[in-house]
């Protein structure tokens, strides 16, 4: 839908919208722009629906599509709760870049489809718009084998959170990319768009996205209601997510 790719500001004290970039000129017709996270002036959204990342200038509104179509950026099929994913045609699920984490000091771009692994990319060569398409592309690195994930959160110290939607876990990853369980739990039916407060709390919505008709053959079974659960983690949030 022309105009419908739009990231929207929103000021909760005064309980208005701010400002409104519309994302038209970076997507294409199969585009799912999925999550946001901000560096400073700029802010990268990821495209799970046609795989590439989104920069954006806060300031001016100007837009950048890049790494489209690199591996990095294209997903594989998703697994959840230990069973590939299916549409309601019948198909594997596949949903393209989707989890973005910025490092606390603002260096490094941590990126991956909902399947298929994480990369990482200094963030001088994605921010710069005179670095070509071809430079950009060999400056990424594979950084974490990791599983089919439903969200990702990054703490003060670059621990990022990452959610097993295969085992029902959550995974912490810390900067030297040693990875250890956090928590394993029934409960944690599709753990989706994770937080950091200012109190070094995890919060961790139980979205059972997989359990929805578009995910699961045409079928839903959602267990309502849906759940979201917190616990104390040793780090509070990266400060570019809380100013």
């Amino acid at each position: 839908m022309p105009g419908g790719a739009r990231l929207v500001v929103v000021d909760p004290h005064g309980d208005r919208v701010v400002r409104v970039y519309h994302l038209d000129e970076a997507v294409h017709p199969t585009s799912y722009v999925d999550d946001v996270r901000f560096n400073g002036a700029l802010a990268y959204l990821s495209d799970a629906g046609s795989p590439g990342l989104i920069v954006l200038d806060l300031e001016s509104g100007r837009l950048r599509r890049v790494l489209s179509g690199h591996p990095s950026t294209v997903g594989g099929p998703m697994v959840a709760d230990e069973r590939a994913l299916r549409d309601p045609d019948g198909a594997e699920v596949r949903l393209h870049v989707d989890q973005l984490e910025v490092s606390p000091d603002g260096r490094w771009l941590y990126f991956q489809p909902a399947s298929v692994g994480m990369s990482r990319v200094d963030t001088r060569w994605v921010d710069d718009p005179s670095v070509s398409a071809d430079e950009l592309a060999r400056r990424v690195e594979r950084w974490c084998d990791t599983p089919s994930t439903g969200g990702t959160a990054i703490d003060v110290n670059g621990t990022i959170y990452l959610s097993d939607v295969a085992h029902r876990r959550v995974l912490a990853i810390a900067p030297d990319r040693s990875v250890r369980t956090l928590v394993t739990d029934v409960r944690l039916v599709w753990v989706d768009a994770m937080w950091l407060d200012a109190d070094a709390r995890l919060w961790m919505p139980a979205a059972q996205l997989h359990l929805t008709a578009g995910l699961n053959g045409g079928h839903r079974a959602v267990d309502y209601p849906v759940h979201i659960y917190r616990m104390s983690v040793e780090a509070g949030p990266s400060p570019l997510d809380h100013s």
